[in-house]
């Protein structure tokens, strides 16, 4: 749980930094649903889909949105 607390504050710090990139938000999706946190991980894959909605992955990431 630690490595994965320290790894949303690091997504989390660089989501301030211009031009990052937005699989910065899948990530942060994926460390937040491991965390049980559902309804952030929702936000932060649709935040993903809206940067990039024509992703190889957008198919299964928006089965992740569906699912809150």
């Amino acid at each position: 749980k630690d490595d994965l607390d320290q790894a949303l504050r690091a997504y989390r710090q660089a989501e301030t930094m211009k031009g990052a990139p937005p699989e910065l938000f899948r990530s942060e999706g994926f460390v937040l649903r491991q965390l049980k946190q559902e309804a952030e991980a929702g936000n932060a894959f649709r935040r993903y889909l809206e940067l990039k909605p024509a992703a190889e992955d957008a198919e299964l990431i928006q089965t992740y949105v569906s699912k809150e």
